[in-house]
């Protein structure tokens, strides 16, 4: 909250963001676990022309997750397929996590498949991701 409020101060004293503010105060709400915000904020962050980036997403898609929000977190991992931020491997593994703690076993194995598809980097955090929602739907 308090991060939020520094935040308004900026806004009222016209002192320009930049995605290194946005990112901190994202980060904040992640800890806080308020998803609405963190999104809220990536939203802010457009209409302020102020850089998407990845790791601002990342962390966005990672409160979503821990929050249970899978579709919000599909959502933002659908700016990286029209090109407003680029995607990597902790945005995809952190949306296959949400799916996985819903319950949403086969839309976790679809994203592992897109990324197949589309040769994105592996690591050991997407397969045991998708190796979980497996695991926790009982499709082994």
């Amino acid at each position: 909250e308090m991060s939020l409020q520094f935040f308004s101060m900026m806004a009222q004293r016209k002192v320009e963001s930049d995605s290194h503010i946005f990112r901190a105060i994202i980060g904040s709400c992640q800890k806080a676990g308020k998803w609405e915000k963190a999104i809220q904020l990536l939203k802010l962050m457009v209409q302020c022309k102020v850089e998407l980036n990845t790791i601002s997403l990342n962390v966005a898609m990672s409160t979503c997750e821990r929050r249970g929000e899978w579709k919000k977190a599909l959502q933002l991992l659908g700016l990286t397929a029209q090109g407003t931020v680029q995607s990597c491997a902790i945005s995809r593994s952190a949306a296959i996590s949400a799916c996985e703690k819903a319950g949403e076993w086969k839309k976790a194995l679809c994203l592992f498949s897109v990324a197949a598809r589309n040769e994105m980097e592996y690591n050991t955090i997407i397969f045991n991701a998708t190796i979980s929602a497996c695991d926790q739907s009982g499709e082994w």
